[in-house]
């Protein structure tokens, strides 16, 4: 069995984890995700739904409509007040923060999506398949 990933808020009242490896890990651009980060960008691991767990304390959440139209819910502290990941219900699986895990250095950006928002002083590394919007198939 694999070993258990976990990852926590800066005040450690909420632990999550998961088993197994992420389906991927990428970075979205979203307005969305950049307006959650503070940043131009966060890197994300995709986690399937049958491999995540929650551990310690129960988050809060936030729900809202995707540009999809589809349910996305964001569950975070309400101490302090992290997002700590991230459910698009038109897929199967939490986008959980690089960094919110112990070990953030493991995780590899493999793609970039939403970079139509990226602004112009942002970068990306080279190598990496970008989409504009969200990649389908």
């Amino acid at each position: 069995m694999d070993d258990m990933k976990v990852g926590k808020c800066a005040c450690g009242d909420i632990e999550f984890g998961f088993t197994g490896e992420p389906i991927n890990t990428y970075f979205c651009c979203c307005l969305e995700c950049q307006k959650i980060s503070g940043s131009d960008k966060i890197l994300l691991n995709a986690i399937p739904v049958t491999n995540f767990k929650q551990l310690k304390g129960s988050p809060s959440t936030y729900s809202r409509l995707g540009k999809s139209g589809n349910k996305v819910t964001n569950y975070f502290c309400s101490n302090c007040g992290l997002v700590l990941y991230a459910r698009p219900h038109a897929v199967e699986f939490y986008g959980v923060p690089v960094v919110r895990l112990e070990n953030p250095e493991k995780y590899q950006p493999k793609m970039a999506i939403h970079t139509a928002n990226v602004p112009s002083w942002s970068t990306l590394p080279e190598g990496i398949k970008c989409f504009a919007g969200t990649p389908h198939g």
